[in-house]
């Protein structure tokens, strides 16, 4: 489930604060500006970023059965990377 009431703030260019979900658009506005070309792929980004953010909120984007099937089993594969990503998630924990 995303994230919807979250804030953030980013630093930029250590000039000024912008708001995390403005930054998509703020790197937009830097290629049109700084390399006087269509920003065509930033574009592209946020069309699909935005695709995929509603998709997932009205959770049309679902995890395919046979791939919830296969982790949450006792193969040696899925043991092999649980073991993996929880050795990453404890590096982010708080």
């Amino acid at each position: 489930m995303a994230i919807t009431n979250f804030v953030s703030t980013q630093f930029v260019w250590q000039l000024f604060n912008l708001r995390a979900e403005l930054l998509p658009w703020f790197f937009l506005l830097q290629t049109g500006l700084l390399e006087g070309e269509l920003p065509l792929l930033d574009l592209l980004g946020i069309v699909f970023g935005h695709l995929y953010y509603h998709c997932a909120k009205v959770e049309a984007i679902k995890t395919p059965g046979f791939v919830k099937k296969w982790y949450n089993g006792n193969s040696l594969s899925s043991e092999l990377v649980k073991q993996k990503y929880s050795k990453i998630t404890a590096e982010f924990q708080v």
